[in-house]
């Protein structure tokens, strides 16, 4: 079964049960005449619903129960990260996007999130503690195959990334690979034993974007930006380490807590006269 169909079918058990508790014969009956409408017609079996509950609680953070006294099943629990929700939202957009004539009343100023396909392989492979048989390609390179362990799924503006170890020998090394260049994903054989201590938050915290360099340490970058986007810095902080150090007449001066990355070098430059690089005042001439 593709992966569209799982995802619309979880999406649905937890669309009904936030309406309200149901039995399995409402769900199944749900599930099937809902995606009816967009020419779907899914089926669900009592033996895939107690898989798509597992799934969804993994994966969403949605913890579903079946209470005896109503003979229904209800959400008991919303414990989902900020990340899972936002998964949650975008799997919601893409199963909108493939309903018949819905993608004409939606505009994007940039394509849908890409990559979101290989969300449950990638996931069942966390589970089953198996590592990926991976064949990527970026966009300068030819096609390359990888054996990786994988840790995380990250977005990044509209680009989902699978962060992981790639495996080379008795080497592990630290990888982001854009899901959308993925050309063929399969699990393989391979048992592994996920490192407990990983916390993708604080791998990623100092980072500017995806690239998150092994052998660097952090910088303070101090920026001062001019007194028409005082406002918006304040209510759209330039990075989550931002600290305002001064604000006047002339506009606003604040520090950031970050890797010296080609990412953060391309945003200064299309601020363009909007920003006065404090320090580092070579921060172009560093190499990354």
């Amino acid at each position: 079964m593709s992966t569209k169909i799982i995802n619309r079918r979880q999406q649905l058990i937890i669309n009904r049960l936030k309406t309200l508790p149901s039995s399995f014969s409402e769900l199944q009956y749900y599930v099937f005449s809902t995606s009816a409408l967009d020419g779907t017609e899914i089926e669900l079996t009592l033996r895939t619903l107690q898989r798509d509950i597992k799934t969804i609680d993994q994966l969403y953070g949605i913890e579903i129960k079946f209470d005896k006294s109503l003979g229904k099943y209800l959400i008991v629990e919303e414990y989902g990260s900020t990340n899972q929700k936002q998964l949650l939202d975008h799997i919601s957009l893409v199963n909108l996007l493939e309903i018949n004539e819905t993608a004409k009343y939606l505009h994007f100023q940039h394509k849908q999130p890409r990559g979101i396909e290989y969300f449950s392989i990638i996931v069942k492979s966390m589970r089953e503690k198996k590592l990926l048989k991976i064949t990527h390609k970026k966009h300068w390179d030819a096609i390359t195959h990888y054996e990786v362990l994988p840790l995380a799924l990250k977005e990044y503006k509209g680009i989902w990334y699978l962060v992981g170890q790639k495996i080379t020998g008795s080497i592990r090394k630290m990888r982001t690979f854009g899901m959308d260049r993925i050309i063929q994903i399969d699990i393989g054989q391979k048992v592994f034993n996920f490192p407990e201590d990983f916390d993708c938050d604080a791998y990623f915290h100092h980072a500017f974007g995806i690239v998150r360099p092994e052998n660097e340490k952090p910088q303070t970058i101090v920026l001062k930006f001019k007194r028409s986007q005082a406002g918006y810095i304040k209510n759209k902080p330039f990075h989550h380490t931002q600290k305002i150090i001064d604000e006047d007449a002339d506009g606003i001066t604040i520090s950031i807590e970050v890797y010296l990355t080609f990412e953060l070098k391309q945003e200064l430059l299309g601020l363009n006269n909007l920003v006065e690089i404090l320090h580092p005042k070579d921060i172009f001439k560093q190499t990354i």
